[in-house]
């Protein structure tokens, strides 16, 4: 059953509703969706990285201050574990200590699955991560990452998993690469695939 809470206008312009930043200025907060979408190499998952080595040491994000240390947890299947190791190392110079960051590379969690929607919800229960980035979305998905239904499926299986304090999540998705020569019109050669 579905409940919905529905507010007046008046009661809804006087409500005082919670809020929980991760990064000021009204970036982002706790339990959040983000979608970093772009071409291949344009440098999304470099830019998804540094964001979460800023929230795992409560740096700076753009001039945006993170307001607390986060856990983060990186699940990517955009390449190999020695090459991702290299990313990361190239970044991970800029910060002392040890980061509260934990990193997965994997090919079978499909989250658009239940027995993939089951292995996650054991790794958040045994992470509790502040924030996960899926690096891209093509890879964590059975179905197809352009179709309404089976992205629909990944992201209510995702938000079986969060808590009362749930986890904010950012998703790598690709555009649509324009080819040498190729006639896309300025409105859709950098189209999100999917929905």
């Amino acid at each position: 059953m579905v409940e919905l809470r529905i507010w007046s206008d008046y009661e809804f312009v006087n409500q005082t509703f919670p809020t929980n930043p991760l990064v000021s200025g009204d970036i982002v907060d706790a339990g959040e969706k983000i979608l970093i979408a772009g071409p291949s190499e344009s440098g999304k998952s470099f830019l998804a990285l540094q964001w979460a080595m800023e929230l795992a040491s409560q740096g700076d994000w753009f001039g945006f201050s993170v307001m607390r240390k986060c856990r983060v947890l990186v699940l990517q299947s955009e390449v190999s574990t020695p090459r991702y190791q290299e990313r990361y190392n190239k970044l991970r110079g800029n910060y002392d200590g040890e980061l509260d960051l934990f990193i997965a590379t994997t090919e079978e969690l499909k989250l658009d699955t239940v027995v993939g929607c089951n292995a996650f919800a054991d790794v958040v229960r045994d992470y509790v991560p502040d924030v996960v980035i899926f690096d891209p979305l093509r890879a964590f998905m059975e179905g197809d990452e352009n179709n309404s239904k089976d992205v629909e499926r990944f992201f209510q299986y995702v938000s079986k998993t969060q808590a009362d304090d749930p986890f904010t999540l950012m998703v790598i998705h690709h555009v649509v690469k324009p080819m040498p020569g190729s006639h896309y019109d300025e409105l859709t050669k950098w189209a999100i695939r999917g929905s």
